[in-house]
């Protein structure tokens, strides 16, 4: 007769679990399951929203009034009436360059 062996692994679903009491494996009380479940799953969904609230601060360091494009490098600028350096895209720079607009039209201060 062979021998049959199970392998065991590391749960996905437990990647959360900080100590026993968050183990939900084994329970056979559906509402402590679901209880211990959630309590995972909102840990989860807090270090996602962390993350990607960092990212986008990361990422995104202008003022609230300009987006960049994420392809073009951003370039600092004086704003005077903010007293503040934002940065500005590449493509906003050479219209600026050419003197068409005046910065406080073109970034709608």
């Amino acid at each position: 007769m062979a021998a049959y062996q199970i392998q065991l692994t590391r749960m996905p679903q437990l990647a959360e679990a900080v100590c026993m009491e968050d183990a939900w494996t084994g329970i056979t009380d559906l509402a402590a399951r679901k209880r211990r479940q959630n309590r995972l799953n909102i840990r989860a969904h807090r270090r996602r929203k962390r993350a990607a609230e960092s990212q986008a601060h990361s990422t995104c360091r202008s003022s609230p009034g300009t987006s960049i494009a994420s392809a073009e490098p951003g370039i600092p600028c004086w704003v005077e009436d903010q007293q503040s350096v934002s940065l500005i895209s590449a493509s906003l720079a050479r219209t600026l360059r050419t003197g068409q607009k005046p910065l406080s039209a073109v970034l709608a201060i």
